[in-house]
């Protein structure tokens, strides 16, 4: 089952970094790299806590953006399953697919945080969704063409979970 999930961590950094260039250290500059670094695997995941429940709300973490938060509610029963002695939770940035984010990114959210993680889908695309593949491409390069934006968006998506 772990393959399962780093295929998922895998496919969430390969979307993103399809969107943005440059390098993830160029967007957090500046920013406390333990609070960063802190989800670089995925190992911890435990398909037994599937039945945890979620809080999730859209949330403007940004001008000109609204994401959607997840997170897991925490009870005594499940809490030793999902969190750490720190009592913290990590937290994931997640970058949608080149359609903007919809309902499979937010699914994907859920499936993270009922696995202990605070998790920030970030919306790129001004709040639109599409499954043209022509429209896909538009918003695609319009990330690409302002960059400063999406990294203030990310920057952002950081600073709102950190």
């Amino acid at each position: 089952m772990k393959k399962v999930y780093s295929g998922i961590f895998f496919l969430i950094i390969l979307v993103g970094s399809g969107l943005i260039s440059g390098s993830f250290m160029n967007l957090v500059e500046g920013e406390s790299l333990s609070k960063v670094t802190n989800v670089t695997t995925l190992t911890s995941l435990d398909v037994s806590n599937a039945g945890v429940d979620l809080e999730n709300r859209t949330v403007n973490y940004f001008d000109q953006a609204k994401g959607y938060l997840v997170y897991p509610i925490l009870s005594n029963e499940n809490k030793s399953n999902i969190i750490n002695k720190n009592d913290k939770l990590p937290a994931v940035i997640m970058i949608h697919e080149n359609k903007g984010l919809n309902d499979n990114i937010k699914n994907m959210a859920n499936l993270l945080a009922r696995n202990g993680y605070v998790v920030l889908a970030v919306d790129l695309f001004k709040g639109e969704v599409t499954t043209d593949r022509n429209r896909s491409s538009e918003l695609t390069q319009y990330v690409r063409d302002n960059q400063d934006i999406a990294t203030a968006n990310l920057k952002s998506a950081v600073k709102y979970v950190s």
